[in-house]
């Protein structure tokens, strides 16, 4: 049998995850962060960490030195109708979506979900809660 290669990223995988974890979660609009990396002696445990957060994702990520590399990082917060966000192509304007962006070292991915489960890739890592990661990101060092 003949196995064909899927090109995955550290960022899609995490955007993955992430999305997956908060799809049915229609309520609490708290931006949530995600960290993939690896830790231990010899750098020789994976980790996912996953955590609602209060204030800027920046200040979360300042507890990862100059020494410690991340494999990815994310981000996903709830966006109102209102919002400059994104879209659902073809869906109701009206719809509150889930974005869910993340970041690698070479890769930008982003997730918008509607609460029909309606799952939709853009082109393009735009929008309010991927310039809000982007920002966030600064002297953050990715590696594999």
């Amino acid at each position: 049998m003949v196995t064909r290669s899927v090109p995955v990223s550290n960022a899609l995988a995490l955007a993955d995850i992430l999305d997956a974890t908060l799809a049915g979660d229609w309520t609490d609009d708290t931006l949530t962060l995600a960290v993939l990396s690896w830790r231990g002696p010899g750098d020789d445990d994976l980790e996912l960490a996953i955590k609602r957060i209060v204030g800027h994702p920046a200040e979360e990520l300042r507890v990862f030195g100059p020494d410690h590399q991340c494999l990815a990082v994310g981000l996903s917060r709830l966006e109102d109708p209102d919002s400059d966000g994104f879209r659902l192509t073809g869906a109701d304007p009206s719809t509150t979506v889930r974005v869910t962006v993340a970041f690698d070292e070479f890769d930008e991915v982003t997730l918008v979900r509607d609460h029909y489960d309606f799952l939709e890739r853009p082109p393009e890592s735009d929008g309010s809660t991927a310039d809000l990661l982007r920002e966030s990101l600064c002297g953050l060092r990715f590696g594999s």
